[in-house]
């Protein structure tokens, strides 16, 4: 999924009304992660990617991505 600069929250947005429909969409867990990921809010993220591994825990880009969240947030937590 490519996500432009300055549609990030749109992106949010329609991500979250896909999920309403499709709340097991593990690509779609992901694919909010990315973008909440985007605009620094690692929190979401990271449950963004919980939820993906959840429905499937099979997910191998979202361990991945989940780390890079861990780490984020380790890097603003030493910087603070």
């Amino acid at each position: 999924m490519k996500i432009y600069r300055g549609q990030l929250q749109l992106a949010v947005e329609l991500i979250q009304q896909s999920l309403e429909l499709y709340p097991n969409n593990a690509a779609a867990h992901s694919n909010l992660g990315l973008a909440l990921y985007a605009l620094q809010r690692f929190d979401e993220t990271l449950s963004s990617y919980d939820r993906a591994l959840s429905v499937n825990p099979n997910n191998a880009e979202a361990y991945y991505n989940r780390g890079g969240v861990i780490d984020a947030l380790a890097k603003r937590d030493i910087y603070r």
